[in-house]
């Protein structure tokens, strides 16, 4: 029997699921989870029977961002940049989704996972989930809460959550902006399908030109920030931090 793709697409209908498909690691963001999001979000963003894609993932949890094991392997600048190449065409892909897109976070969103939430156009977050932005203590920066999230957050607000690395709980997300929808386990599926049932009927055409004018004018800033990550994953600071924070998962 063959292993699971890391990224999964379920159809409900006029609805695209887009499932992260890595729990046994928290759904944890390898170079193949990158290249695939990338084109399962190409994919649902052109299939015109889908009205919605929302992003989520599989064992109750949404992600705990880039993979560090994978990432502590990196042995060459080209290593680097070819990982977050990979990242930077899902990202894109995200942003520039001509449709709603809707986030859903069960339990944690952590790193990339956390900066993804930037990119949704409704996040929905179960009451006693956390996010955090924790790149700092592996001598790494977040790019998207570095560029974007300063924008929607307020440059005092990201370089806090940045430098700091605050636990925020999913209401404390919500009051910054992170977090659109705080709800009960047990209401989960019944909110996100009511935001469905609202988004749905939105024009695609305004969708797409608001998107494509927001990110044109962040891309080039995005890619810079990315080049500037994979660099400092090959420094002896974030080796050595990135050694540490696998020793303290292998106890």
């Amino acid at each position: 029997m063959g292993q699971e793709p890391p990224v999964i697409v379920e159809k409900r209908g006029n609805v695209t699921v887009v499932w992260f498909n890595r729990p046994r690691v928290l759904n944890a963001f390898n170079r193949d989870v990158w290249r695939m999001l990338a084109r399962r979000f190409q994919e649902a963003c052109s299939d015109e029977e889908a009205s919605v894609v929302i992003l989520r993932g599989r064992g109750g949890v949404f992600s705990s961002g880039d993979d560090i094991r994978e990432m502590y392997e990196f042995k060459t600048l080209g290593d680097a940049r070819g990982f977050f190449e990979d990242a930077r065409r899902a990202i894109e892909a995200i942003a520039l989704c001509p449709k709603p897109v809707i986030m859903v976070v069960e339990r944690l969103a952590v790193g990339g996972g956390a900066e993804l939430l930037l990119l949704a156009d409704i996040v929905v977050a179960v009451e006693d989930s956390w996010i955090s932005y924790p790149e700092a203590r592996l001598a790494l920066i977040p790019p998207i809460l570095s560029t974007l999230g300063a924008r929607i957050l307020g440059y005092k607000q990201a370089k806090r959550l940045a430098i700091t690395c605050e636990k925020l709980t999913a209401s404390q997300a919500q009051r910054l902006g992170i977090v659109d929808l705080v709800v009960p386990a047990e209401k989960l599926e019944e909110e996100v399908a009511r935001v469905v049932g609202e988004l749905k009927h939105v024009p695609r055409q305004s969708i797409r030109v608001v998107k494509e004018t927001l990110w044109r004018s962040l891309e080039g800033e995005m890619s810079n920030i990315l080049d500037r990550l994979a660099e400092l994953t090959l420094t002896d600071e974030a080796k050595m931090a990135m050694h540490m924070f696998i020793s303290r998962r292998r106890r």
